[in-house]
């Protein structure tokens, strides 16, 4: 589990979900409150962010259960925007995260880089995250700021070119968050 700031950040596979994963959670979870960290954060499952594998069933499954630990052990528990990565090149798999499926009633870490990969410009990635936020800002409780080239998830601290001074503290008004450093 990768510890930032006292954020932990969930033992993950990197592949469509199985029992593993269950365990996983459990593990992370256990961890964290053992740990007294300030949160933990999981990645959205694939099946509920791609429609080329989507399986609405099982990601809500997996997510019903994780929000039942975060009640059973008491911990700040975000869910983050992580789209299937290539794994070495860190382009995006099946495109960025769909929205639309992923519940309303679950508390969301933002994963700038992550929301920034696909994007053309500056000017696109602030289009989206506008909307993101318009949509999605009431559940967005923790961020992982961080920027990237828009093709590869790269990493490059914040504020920067794109997360400008003013945007950075727009974003963290009232969230938790971390200056995300990669691994």
């Amino acid at each position: 589990m990768r510890i930032e700031k006292n954020h932990a950040h969930a033992y993950t596979r990197y592949r469509l979900l199985s029992w593993k994963d269950y365990f996983l959670l459990l593990r992370s979870v256990i961890e964290c409150k053992i740990g007294r960290y300030k949160s933990l954060t999981v990645h959205l499952p694939y099946e509920i962010q791609h429609n080329q594998v989507k399986n609405i069933v099982k990601a809500r499954k997996y997510i019903f259960f994780g929000e039942f630990l975060k009640k059973i052990f008491r911990i700040n528990f975000y869910w983050e925007n992580a789209p299937w990565l290539n794994n070495g090149s860190w382009t995006l798999k099946f495109g960025n995260t769909n929205w639309s499926k992923i519940p309303n009633n679950i508390d969301i870490c933002l994963d700038t880089g992550h929301l920034m990969l696909g994007c053309k410009t500056s000017k696109h990635f602030k289009d989206l995250l506008n909307k993101v936020l318009s949509i999605r800002g009431k559940q967005v409780k923790h961020l992982h700021l961080h920027e990237n080239n828009f093709v590869s998830d790269q990493h490059i601290l914040v504020p920067g070119r794109v997360i400008t001074k003013s945007l950075f503290k727009y974003l963290i008004k009232g969230k938790s968050y971390i200056v995300e450093k990669g691994e």
